[in-house]
């Protein structure tokens, strides 16, 4: 599978892009409907919430997102000096990877909607758990794909400390 989206890397990035726009609004539901209401108050009149602005907030954010992924990568990988793993290749992984925490993160969250106050725990405790489970399993595939033995732990302690990093900071600033 991974030898027929190498053939074809405009494809298969614009395809990860989809995915991942359609599982950041699976995701970021309850949080998209929140910026919604303070632009409405912000702004004195309502903002629609309509198929269109949703999709905006996709096209938008996905955007955004890629940008700050292939920056911050191609920083944490200049300074790691990981050049063993194809860049191209693992942005697009990490997004898939991305897509899969926000589609299982946002699956879970479903419960919010039987149980409010399950959303005061859920936020700080969902998202990282996830992220957690699923950039493992990020590593153990690109540890497969890439690596060998002997620099294998050397890129997963780089990971682990970047992900440590990003996570202390995601949950003051979120």
């Amino acid at each position: 599978m991974i030898n027929i989206l190498r053939k074809n890397y405009a494809l298969t990035l614009w395809l990860t892009r989809v995915i991942y726009g359609l599982a950041l609004l699976l995701g970021q539901m309850f949080a998209i409907d929140s910026a919604f209401g303070w632009l409405s108050m912000a702004l004195g009149v309502a903002v629609p919430r309509a198929w269109y602005v949703y999709l905006a907030y996709a096209v938008v954010m996905t955007a955004v997102m890629e940008l700050i992924i292939r920056l911050l990568t191609r920083l944490i990988f200049n300074f790691l000096r990981l050049v063993i793993i194809p860049f191209n290749e693992f942005i697009i992984l990490f997004m898939l990877s991305g897509a899969v925490v926000n589609a299982v993160s946002g699956l879970i969250k479903l419960v919010y909607l039987v149980s409010p106050a399950a959303m005061v725990f859920g936020e700080w405790l969902i998202t990282p758990v996830v992220s957690a489970a699923v950039y493992f399993g990020l590593f153990l595939l690109v540890k497969r794909l890439y690596l060998n033995d002997k620099n294998a732990p050397y890129v997963f302690r780089c990971g682990v400390i970047t992900f440590m990093i990003f996570s202390v900071i995601s949950l003051f600033i979120l």
